[in-house]
């Protein structure tokens, strides 16, 4: 766990970046598939979208995600389970976001809004619920601890 603002900074830019960047793959491959120019189309969202993200995490999704967790049920002195319980509700409140962020900049705010993102929150959600779990938390947290082992020599 960061201990200090700069290394929350750190882990920040480095959950968002890796969400953003894992999401932002998955959904140019579900919407035009791996071919010619799929670089530049992930390259081309990844920026708006990663700006989008940080700010939205700064503002609301940490503070939000760490007040319902303070409020489950669970042991506070096991730190799996803040993880996981953190996790869980921030990646919610980031796909239920970023897919309305995504659903306005590629539908536009018209008929088709509310139900392309409906269909972008349960798609979004099958992917981010692992990739946060499994993948981005996981390299987060390790090169944060690899930060932490440099910062104590």
């Amino acid at each position: 766990m960061p201990q200090n603002r700069k290394q929350e900074a750190i882990f920040t830019l480095l959950m968002v970046g890796m969400m953003v960047l894992g999401m932002n793959v998955y959904n140019v491959i579900l919407h035009s598939g791996v071919g010619p120019g799929f670089l530049v189309r992930v390259a081309a969202g990844a920026l708006p979208a990663f700006l989008v993200a940080l700010a939205l995490t700064v503002a609301f999704v940490n503070r939000a995600a760490r007040t319902l967790t303070r409020r489950l049920p669970i042991d506070k002195a096991s730190r799996w389970q803040v993880t996981v319980a953190t996790a869980c509700f921030m990646m919610a409140m980031m796909v239920t976001l970023m897919s309305a962020y995504a659903t306005a900049v590629n539908t536009g705010l018209n008929s088709q809004f509310w139900p392309a993102w409906g269909t972008a929150v349960a798609f979004n959600s099958l992917v981010a619920l692992p990739l946060q779990l499994l993948v981005v938390g996981p390299a987060s947290r390790l090169v944060l601890s690899a930060i932490q082992r440099r910062q104590k020599r």
